[in-house]
């Protein structure tokens, strides 16, 4: 049996297996490298692999914005040759997809702690939404939207 530096969080348990959970972790890991390489001088994978840990291990199993839970079955499943045929209707499938999305600071850079990125875990859908907002500014975005559509009503 592999031995796994990070093993799969109690919050976790029935909902995906360690091996998909690793595999799930690294390529996160690698993607938010990925993104920030060029923004800090040094980023290494084992440092993101560690903060997107430590952000499941908080409380994965639910979107960390809006509590719902995560539908942690998906992950490892898109394929991109079936989203470019079916487009949005593929993509509705995978709104509740877990992700790791960086905790801002107030000029929309990532906040580092020790040399770690933060994270938090949430759906694919409200990163999307989120964008490269702070978790503030993605607050207010939302208490507009509903104060405009209560107001319309």
């Amino acid at each position: 049996m592999a031995s796994y530096k990070y093993k799969l969080p109690d919050c976790l348990n029935g909902l995906c297996d360690q091996a998909t959970y690793a595999r799930w972790l690294h390529r996160r890991a690698q993607a938010q490298v990925q993104r920030d390489k060029g923004k800090r001088k040094r980023v290494k994978v084992a440092d993101y692999k560690a903060a997107i840990h430590q952000a499941v291990t908080r409380g994965g199993d639910r979107d960390y914005f809006t509590g719902i839970r995560l539908d942690w079955k998906l992950i490892g499943t898109f394929d991109n040759d079936t989203a470019t045929k079916l487009r949005g209707g593929y993509f509705r499938r995978f709104w509740e997809l877990p992700t790791a999305d960086h905790v801002l600071d107030s000029d929309g850079k990532p906040r580092f702690v020790n040399g770690r990125p933060l994270f938090v875990i949430c759906s694919w859908r409200v990163n999307d939404a989120k964008g490269m907002q702070s978790e503030e500014e993605f607050y207010d975005l939302c208490e507009n939207v509903l104060a405009y559509r209560q107001q319309r009503k």
